[in-house]
Parts: C-alpha cells; sequence; structure tokens
C-alpha cells in the first residue's frame, strides 16, 4: 500500500491531458499523430502528406578573395524541396 500512495502522490500534479501530437482527419474525425501520413481509419482515404515530399534546408558557403590578408565569408541559406 505505501507504493500507491507514493505513485499517488507521484502523479497527482501532472494536469490535464493535451492533445499535442494528435490532429483530426477533416473527413472522418479519427484522430490520428501528426507525422501520420495517410488517415488511421481504413475505410477513410484520406492522404496528408504524399510520401515524396521533404522539406530540407541547406546551407552553401562561400569564400570571397579581397586580395588582402583579411578573410571574407558569405553564407546562404535556402529551404529546398526535395521529391
Amino acid at each position: 500500500m505505501p507504493n500507491d500512495d507514493k505513485l499517488k502522490a507521484l502523479l497527482s500534479d501532472l494536469g490535464r491531458a493535451t492533445l499535442r501530437g494528435v490532429r483530426k482527419c477533416p473527413k472522418c474525425g479519427t484522430y490520428n499523430g501528426t507525422r501520420g501520413l495517410i488517415c488511421k481509419n481504413r475505410a477513410c482515404d484520406v492522404v496528408f502528406k504524399e510520401g515524396g515530399e521533404k522539406r530540407k534546408m541547406t546551407t552553401e558557403a562561400c569564400k570571397l578573395i579581397t586580395g588582402t590578408t583579411t578573410q571574407v565569408s558569405c553564407v546562404d541559406n535556402e529551404l529546398k524541396m526535395e521529391v
């Protein structure tokens, strides 16, 4: 019994559950994970994301030659879609 009391005391102040990481299907209303590609409901045919879509941040750096001993660099960040 003392273990049950300790467990209840430990879990008593967690607060209410949230729906973070969960979204509702717009067609059938089933709750799905946010990383899912399709709806969990077999009867529903909603596709949330296409399988080949990926967003990737690319960074390109270049060194500018100025003819002096000072080094100048340029960094360019781009968001590219990969298919």
